[in-house]
């Protein structure tokens, strides 16, 4: 049962001194009965010098309160709340046959901040039915940890993307794309505690230790085609995923959307992901044999996930917009139990999560 549905709509607005500005404004909240986030989301971007030149700026919060399986066991409060504060800022340069874009990510939370940076661009050929993108980028993180004064841990990553789009016809288009990051520095979590399982049964934790460098790599392909006879689009997603921790996953998204008019329309979307563990993950590991590498984050283990949503769109004037979102996620954890009380055996259950997400907002040109 969720204990309580919070439903925002978020007004904003700016005077606009330049060609065509785009807004958008939306809230989100998820609520899991656990673990409850409030993020609340603005951009505003506007075109200069004949359209060629197009600045944005965007904010973000996250705002969290959680009670998780491993708040509940390892907090002295048995709950946490954190705020974080993403400011963004891009540049877009508009060419003949393609763009040029840099961008600026600043993240801050409590014990946590994070700088990134990146450079894309796009090129079209074949009279712009085909285009290539390639970005990259580069992000500075300092993790710190409220329990150790002066506690600093850095840790980098490395972006490349690499994506070919091509339109097949007036109705169908298809998009190819890699995606590679290198990370190094420090990979764990500064509270995350990995279980050792005692001989009476009992849990306790010890802070995790995890490799100071990952390979992540992807692949995914996503195909979009419109029905003109039943005035309804389906876009499909198949993505494959791979890292030098061993874990591997795939995620297969169906999204269908139809238009029941000129002011009103609907878009529903399924999502299934499936993970294998990484190589050194364990739910508890024996004291008597503690492997080089250990950690306590779920996310490391073998689980899968689904979602279930609905988008209803309101279209009023020539380019704004209005709209709602209801989704339910689930997680189930095939190795990850919810120790509850370490000190009682008793409390061990597989650990699973059921969601309710709510949103809504607007955008539009002007």
């Amino acid at each position: 049962m969720m204990k309580r549905i919070l439903f925002v709509i978020i007004l904003f607005g700016v005077p606009v001194h330049a060609g065509e500005t785009t807004f958008e404004s939306m809230a989100r909240y998820y609520n899991d009965s656990e673990t409850q986030v409030f993020s609340p989301h603005t951009r505003i971007s506007s075109s200069i010098m004949k359209d060629s030149v197009v600045i944005g700026a965007g904010y973000a919060e996250d705002v969290v309160v959680s009670a998780s399986s491993d708040v509940r066991s390892w907090s002295s409060k048995g709950v946490i709340s954190d705020l974080r504060k993403e400011e963004s800022g891009d540049l877009t340069f508009n060419l003949q046959s393609g763009s040029v874009t840099g961008y600026f990510i600043q993240s801050d939370e409590n014990d946590y901040h994070s700088q990134t940076y990146g450079l894309s661009t796009t090129r079209d050929f074949f009279q712009k039915n085909t285009t290539l993108d390639i970005g990259v980028g580069l992000g500075v993180d300092h993790v710190g940890n409220s329990h150790e004064i002066g506690f600093n841990a850095p840790m980098q990553h490395q972006n490349v993307t690499i994506g070919i789009t091509q339109v097949y016809s007036p109705v169908s288009i298809a998009q190819l794309l890699f995606d590679f990051t290198a990370e190094n520095g420090f990979l764990s979590g500064s509270y995350r505690l990995a279980r050792l399982g005692q001989t009476d049964g009992s849990v306790i934790g010890i802070p995790e230790n995890s490799p100071n460098s990952r390979v992540r790599e992807s692949l995914a392909y996503k195909y979009n085609h419109f029905f003109k006879s039943i005035n309804s689009s389906l876009a499909t997603t198949l993505r494959i995923y791979y890292d030098t921790w061993d874990v591997k996953s795939a995620t297969l998204e169906e999204r269908l959307s139809h238009d029941y008019g000129k002011h009103f329309s609907m878009t529903y979307n399924i999502r299934y992901y499936q993970q294998g563990q990484a190589n050194f993950y364990q739910d508890k590991y024996d004291p008597t044999n503690l492997p080089v590498f250990f950690t306590g984050n779920k996310t490391l283990s073998n689980y899968f996930t689904a979602l279930a949503g609905l988008r209803p769109t309101f279209h009023f004037g020539k380019d704004w917009e209005a709209y709602a979102k209801v989704e339910y996620y689930i997680e189930r954890f095939g190795n990850f139990t919810d120790v509850g009380d370490p000190l009682n055996p008793a409390d061990d259950k597989l650990y699973s999560i059921n969601a309710l997400i709510l949103g809504a907002g607007f955008s539009g040109k002007f």
